[in-house]
């Protein structure tokens, strides 16, 4: 068991740092197992996730995070939010910025339509696109108006993204939200590329998809249900 033997280890060594890594990958292995759509199967590791985060928040804030760019405190903190408020089930937040032409963009313009959230591209890093736009267009071909693709950018220049997608040509918006940005921080994106598949309503149904074999039957089951 991977917490007994967690348990072990930080008995046996008093290195504050080790024991702050150790409860760390703990975390991550819960983390993952909680993200799956079935949500009532993992609860239980939700709820330990949500244990351990705050553990290292509170015991271990000031031992550096796992990506080297913040404290430990800062990384639990944002998993104790993507994990309390950013579940399969859970209302999606409603997030704002503005698109590669520097107009508003907001989460809440597609409210009633099925959303696809894809994480992360960028001019030189754009292998998502592709599998947006096939997406987009079959969903706009069999199902008008029922699914909209929106994604999220975080080139550092807007000027070489929107030449990029111009030239693609790509045939969905996206934000502009620049190296770690605010909606990838909203988000807690830590992986890319993926995909969230929102309701109509607004929910979250499905978190970190990968690829067109994973997100479209997510989206075609959602399509369905609502005949």
């Amino acid at each position: 068991d991977a917490e007994d033997l967690v348990d072990r280890i930080v008995k046996t060594n008093g290195d504050h740092v080790v024991q702050a890594r150790m409860y760390c990958a703990l975390l991550e292995r819960y983390r993952r197992m909680a993200q799956r759509a079935n949500r009532d199967l993992y609860r239980g590791e939700t709820k330990r996730s949500i244990e351990l985060a705050a553990r290292l928040r509170d015991a271990f804030g000031d031992v550096d995070g796992p990506f080297g760019q913040m404290t430990m405190r800062e990384y639990a903190e944002r998993e104790l939010y993507e994990l309390t408020h950013l579940q399969v089930g859970q209302a999606a937040p409603e997030t704002i910025g503005s698109d590669l032409a520097g107009k508003p963009m907001s989460l809440s313009e597609f409210r009633g339509k099925i959303v696809v959230l894809g994480f992360r591209w960028s001019a030189e890093n754009d292998h998502i696109v592709s599998d947006l736009d096939e997406l987009n267009g079959y969903f706009q071909e069999t199902y008008p108006e029922k699914v909209a693709v929106i994604a999220v950018c975080d080139d550092v220049s807007r000027e070489s993204a929107l030449t990029k997608s111009k030239s693609i040509p790509m045939s969905f918006r996206s934000w502009h939200d620049g190296p770690d940005g605010p909606i990838k921080t909203q988000w807690n994106n830590r992986s890319w590329p993926c995909m969230h598949v929102i309701d109509a309503k607004g929910v979250i149904r499905f978190k970190s998809l990968r690829g067109l074999s994973e997100t479209g039957p997510a989206v075609e089951s959602l399509l369905t249900a609502t005949r």
